[in-house]
């Protein structure tokens, strides 16, 4: 039975299950609010700065709570009807911000941004945001399924391992019939945990893990991709453009020069340095996973200004000398000290650093500065619409 504590009650904690009324305060990093009550602070989903809500408490530590909203009482003037009937039953965990208008959460993602720049980097600045196209549905072209216990596809609600099953994704391509993939599964026996997973190409064929593998066709400005379905690939249908377009408009990359292209995954990024440096340049492209290192290495077979290095990048810089600029793209635990310490240690003249976690970034960019790199520029891609991700790019450049 659930347990309302009033929050004007003498009882100095909640427990698991209780409802409490709450005021939101601001935004933080993760898709949650904070609020308080009684000296606890309370991470909640579902809500929005400003709002009075009730809140059902999840989680439990010494020191903070989790909790959804299960009770709007005075709404946000950003609050709409969410699309999707699993994230109104919190039985998905995979949107964070659906019940938020789009320009807003644009604004609460510049937010985070800046605020974990400056709490967690030391650093005041304010990033640009890079308008992308869409009303944040139909945008997904790479979804991770698990198979139920009933053989369907299914997905985690947020902080569970439990499964729900699914027949439909606002956010995913609406290539990606999951009725269909439900058929197919009903074919394989004995499937129940295994990961299913599905992406679409350029011609908008649905590929699966439950069919024969083939490798996806992408193209890119001018180039052409074939990226295996095992391999990493921005799942926004705009991403890789987009993203090239920053690359392009921050990497002064000259004629002549070397360039790392740091977890590179199946070249991307180097595909485009190269045409910067030219037949006399160089472009060292780094990456540890054997399924992205074989798609660059098929894709960069005859272009010999690139080299595809099989390496954990800290390794690999710690055996370098020289370079003139790095890219690098880490995953959402960002590069680390140790490999900032090591890029440092090589002081090119520029780093382009793009990330998809705003705190891992703000870490290493406060040891970047610190070492005597500036950041020129920061920009913003929401990239990830209706969840809590997002895509910064931020340049930095030596000081004298």
């Amino acid at each position: 039975m659930l347990r309302f504590v009033m929050s004007d009650s003498h009882q100095s904690k909640v427990s698991v299950g209780d409802l409490v009324e709450v005021e939101v305060g601001v935004v933080a990093h993760g898709g949650h609010f904070i609020a308080h009550h009684d000296g606890i602070t309370i991470f909640v989903r579902g809500a929005d700065t400003g709002e009075h809500v009730v809140v059902e408490i999840d989680e439990l530590t010494k020191k903070i709570a989790r909790g959804h909203v299960v009770e709007v009482k005075r709404p946000s003037s950003n609050r709409v009807t969410p699309r999707c009937p699993y994230y109104i039953n919190s039985a998905c965990g995979g949107c964070d911000f659906q019940h938020l208008t789009l320009d807003h959460q644009k604004d609460l993602k510049v937010k985070v941004v800046a605020d974990s720049m400056k709490r967690i980097g030391g650093i005041d600045l304010i990033p640009e945001l890079i308008e992308v196209p869409g009303d944040g549905f139909d945008w997904r072209t790479r979804m991770d399924f698990n198979a139920s216990p009933g053989g369907r596809l299914a997905l985690h609600p947020a902080r569970s391992n439990s499964l729900t099953e699914i027949s439909e994704c606002a956010i995913a391509a609406r290539e990606i019939n999951i009725e269909q993939i439900n058929l197919d599964l009903e074919q394989r026996q004995g499937a129940w945990g295994e990961r299913i997973r599905v992406g679409i190409d350029a011609s908008s064929y649905v590929h699966t893990t439950l069919l024969k593998r083939s490798r996806l066709k992408h193209q890119v400005l001018d180039e052409i991709f074939e990226v295996s379905l095992e391999s990493f690939w921005q799942p926004h249908r705009l991403a890789p453009e987009m993203l090239v377009r920053e690359l392009q408009r921050f990497l002064h990359g000259r004629k002549g020069e070397r360039i790392f292209d740091l977890y590179g995954g199946v070249g991307l990024f180097s595909a485009f340095i190269s045409k910067m440096v030219g037949e006399s340049g160089e472009v060292i492209l780094v990456e540890s996973d054997m399924s992205s290192i074989k798609d660059a290495q098929r894709k960069f077979k005859e272009i010999s200004s690139v080299k595809v290095i099989e390496s954990d990048v800290k390794n690999f810089l710690g055996k370098e000398k020289d370079v003139d600029r790095i890219v690098l793209d880490p995953p959402r635990t960002g590069a680390g000290s140790a490999v900032v310490k090591e890029m440092v240690r090589l002081a090119p003249k520029q780093i382009l650093y793009i990330s998809c976690d705003p705190a891992t970034l703000a870490r290493d960019s406060k040891e970047l500065v610190s070492a005597g790199y500036a950041i020129a520029s920061l920009s913003l891609l929401d990239l990830f619409p209706n969840t809590e991700h997002v895509e910064s790019v931020a340049n930095f450049i030596i000081t004298p």
